[in-house]
């Protein structure tokens, strides 16, 4: 299944290699790379969701993707409970700089939530500490209500790459000049978050809509699989949006939580006429499968964007 998704001190302590560090009240996560660190929460914390995430979460970064996630390491109930924010920009290669203006913040979680989904419950215990990283260096910070102290982490354990861009293809047809863009997503983990980022600028006059398609199954190949309306899917998501006029930059977001199977995500745009640059990333962060390879559906994980420059 997916779920389609439109982030006074003691001192600072030393992270040690020999003992699993505990987070603080005020926690700050460095590196170049993405990594992860084995941690404890030494008692259960509340965390918002809504806007007022902006007082416990701040992340300065370059590349494409800069973050964290915090993902316990065993089943509470039947959530594996997480929490994570990542801002994603739309330059395309590995420790670029976006414009602060052309960035997004998305928050993802699991966990045990109120009744209105504005606040989630972290238990205490163990988890893994990851940093998102893009070749460049990430300074993010993460304040846990009700915790005291500071404390300082550098994860060192290399994760895999988490995002890639994509060139999108180009069809000039009769009516209108399309670009799309997307791929495969496989889930080998237990679930993953995944949020396609397209931006798009002209310098001329032009209107069109834009539209996102999720694919349950392997989605056929680009650009037939992400063209107009996703027609060659069976099960899809589509959703449409008006480009305002000349000149124009404009960045659109869908995020989707996959569980354990191969998926398929991306985005199209369909003008009247060419425009001067389009990009396309794709983010993609996958919680690790369970001890006797518990299987996920990704029904748990959720998540919501922030608007350019919150983070």
């Amino acid at each position: 299944m997916f779920a389609a998704v439109l982030v006074a001190g003691l001192g600072v302590s030393p992270v040690s290699a020999s003992a699993r560090p505990r987070l603080a009240g005020s926690n700050t996560i460095r590196g170049a790379s993405s990594a992860s660190l084995a941690v404890v929460l030494p008692a259960p914390v509340v965390v918002p969701l809504d806007d007022s995430i902006r007082q416990i979460v701040d992340v300065v970064e370059d590349g494409r993707a800069a973050g964290f996630a915090l993902v316990a390491t065993a089943m509470h109930g039947d959530v594996v409970p997480t929490f994570g924010a990542v801002v994603l920009g739309s330059c395309v290669k590995s420790a670029c700089a976006s414009p602060k203006d052309e960035r997004v913040g998305v928050v993802f979680w699991e966990g045990e939530t109120n009744d209105e989904g504005t606040r989630l419950e972290l238990p205490a215990g163990r988890y893994t500490l990851h940093l998102i990283a893009d070749g460049a260096p990430v300074v993010a910070r993460l304040a846990l209500p009700g915790l005291r102290g500071s404390a300082e982490f550098r994860p060192r354990r290399p994760s895999p790459p988490s995002v890639r861009s994509l060139e999108a293809t180009f069809d000039d047809g009769v009516a209108s000049a399309v670009y799309s863009a997307g791929e495969p997503v496989t889930v080998e983990g237990r679930a993953s978050f995944v949020a396609g980022f397209m931006r798009l600028h002209s310098d001329f006059y032009t209107q069109g809509m834009i539209g996102h398609c999720v694919y349950e199954g392997a989605p056929p190949a680009a650009p037939v699989g992400f063209a107009p309306g996703c027609p060659a899917g069976t099960n899809f998501l589509v959703t449409y949006g008006v480009v305002t006029p000349y000149p124009f930059t404009q960045m659109f977001l869908i995020g989707a939580t996959f569980g354990q199977g191969e998926w398929g995500l991306g985005s199209w745009y369909a003008a009247g006429a060419k425009v001067t640059d389009v990009t396309y990333n794709l983010f993609e962060f996958e919680t690790p499968a369970l001890e006797g390879g518990t299987r996920g559906s990704g029904e748990g994980l959720e998540g919501r964007s922030f608007d350019v420059g919150v983070l």
